[in-house]
């Protein structure tokens, strides 16, 4: 395939039967396939997945993945609503919204993070206070709920009402 195969230890457990092992061996999924082949609810709850105590889910899906969605959807999304045929517009605008906000959460998280960025919290004995150093702390999850309210709060005008209600969410 175009492009490879992650293994399915790195994504949130929660989300595994969710994930599309196109063309890989078993115990490993593709990212791409995963975000293109589901439907637009399940990559919304895909892109929101957390990651857990262990750290699993922080990197289940890459920068290049998330900007592939993005090339293929946005445009899609934009025909879509501009034509004839009576489509929803919430599924796509939350879709956007988690893509662009979960890969500035990873950017944070691979980019600007400190040389612990990549390092689990978890995995460190007794070491909670003093790994909450950098950005390590970051997760691109909460920044795909984050990205979906910022993104739905501004295409629909209630700045103030829909992150209210996402923080709820």
């Amino acid at each position: 395939t175009a492009y490879g195969c992650s293994p399915v230890s790195q994504a949130d457990p929660a989300i595994a039967d969710r994930l599309v092992g196109l063309h890989c061996k078993a115990g490993s999924y593709n990212e791409v396939a995963t975000l293109l082949y589901n439907g637009g609810g399940e990559v919304i709850k895909v892109l929101w997945s957390r990651h857990n105590e262990f750290g699993a889910g922080r990197h289940t899906f890459g920068a290049s993945a998330l900007l592939i969605l993005l090339f293929v959807y946005v445009p899609l999304a934009c025909w879509l609503a501009g034509s004839i045929v009576p489509t929803g517009l919430i599924v796509p605008v939350l879709l956007i919204g988690a893509c662009v906000g979960r890969l500035a959460g990873l950017l944070a998280v691979v980019a600007v993070g400190s040389p612990m960025a990549d390092n689990d919290c978890d995995a460190l004995a007794g070491a909670h206070e003093g790994c909450l150093t950098g950005w390590n702390w970051v997760d691109p999850g909460a920044f795909g709920i984050y990205g979906s309210a910022a993104f739905f709060g501004g295409i629909s005008r209630l700045h103030l009402t829909v992150p209210v209600i996402f923080m709820e969410i």
